[in-house]
C-alpha cells in the first residue's frame, strides 16, 4: 500500500489490528520505482511513452508481454 501522509500509518495499523486475523508488519520506505528506466525502454520499446506514470513500477519486469498489465480504453460513444 502506498501512503503519502505518514500520520495515517498509525490509523492503518489500528484498522489492520482490528480486522486482520493474522500477524503483519509495517515497513516505511519507497518500494515501487517512480521513474522510467533504461530497462523499461528495452522492455516496452516505443510503447513506453504510452505507459502512464502511475503504472511505472507496478508491472513485473520479468513477465512476458502478454502477462503484463493491460490498460482498457473506454469505447467511444
Amino acid at each position: 500500500m502506498e501512503i503519502d501522509n505518514e500520520e495515517i500509518i498509525d490509523e492503518v495499523r489500528l484498522k489492520c489490528e482490528d480486522n486482520l486475523p493474522f500477524g503483519f508488519n509495517v515497513h516505511v520506505g519507497t518500494f515501487i520505482r517512480k521513474h522510467k528506466t533504461v530497462s523499461d525502454k528495452l522492455k516496452y520499446g516505443e510503447a513506453l511513452t504510452d505507459l502512464p506514470e502511475e503504472m511505472v513500477g507496478l508491472t513485473d519486469q520479468n513477465a512476458l508481454l502478454k502477462e503484463r498489465a493491460t490498460i482498457l480504453k473506454r469505447k467511444e460513444e
